[in-house]
């Protein structure tokens, strides 16, 4: 009676597939000496691949935002770094969403709605303004963004300044865009 058979076993994938292999006549022959194992070629392959995964990650990320970068980036086509923030920003959402929810359906507080008044000249000045950042990918702020405005809130008027928000373009496309407001004088919006 034989308790315990202790010939060697593999239970691995690749020692399945290699012995799967041998078996069909005509089998691939060997291609690399025989003292480099199956498991060792595909461990090597691996470590390459993820060595050199990360010196590229740290190139592509280390100095993503000066400016020669930018035109390198640009050039070469790398959409590493815009997939990082965007995969950062949905990992987040995605983390955040469910209290979002709670906190929205069960607070009893209405959303206040407020007029925003801008003369047409500031509007035409902020749509190209966004035209530009639509074209170019980002939106790069500058000290003569801001336009004046007025905002109507609960019958009272604020005096204010605002200018389009954020560096990527999703805070731009569609109809509803962002925008950064500031309040002029002492005043202030809500608490903010």
């Amino acid at each position: 009676m034989i308790v315990k058979d202790n010939n060697k076993k593999r239970f691995s994938f690749l020692s399945q597939i290699s012995e799967s292999i041998k078996f069909y006549p005509g089998s691939i022959p060997r291609l690399v000496p025989a003292f480099y194992s199956l498991k060792k070629i595909v461990t090597i392959i691996l470590l390459t691949v993820i060595v050199w995964s990360f010196l590229f990650s740290v190139v592509i990320y280390r100095k993503s935002h000066t400016p020669g970068f930018e035109e390198l980036a640009l050039a070469l086509n790398l959409k590493g770094r815009d997939f990082k923030h965007k995969t950062s920003e949905s990992f987040k959402t995605i983390a955040i969403a469910p209290f979002r929810w709670l906190r929205a359906n069960l607070s009893g507080d209405e959303v206040p709605r407020f007029n925003i008044d801008i003369k047409f000249k500031n509007l035409q000045k902020l749509i190209a303004k966004r035209e530009q950042a639509l074209k170019s990918g980002k939106l790069i702020q500058g000290d003569n963004d801001y336009v004046p405005a007025e905002l109507s809130l609960k019958g009272k008027s604020y005096k204010i300044k605002m200018r389009l928000k954020g560096d990527w373009t999703d805070h731009l496309e569609g109809d509803k865009w962002s925008f950064r407001v500031h309040v002029k004088g002492d005043k202030h919006l809500l608490g903010m």
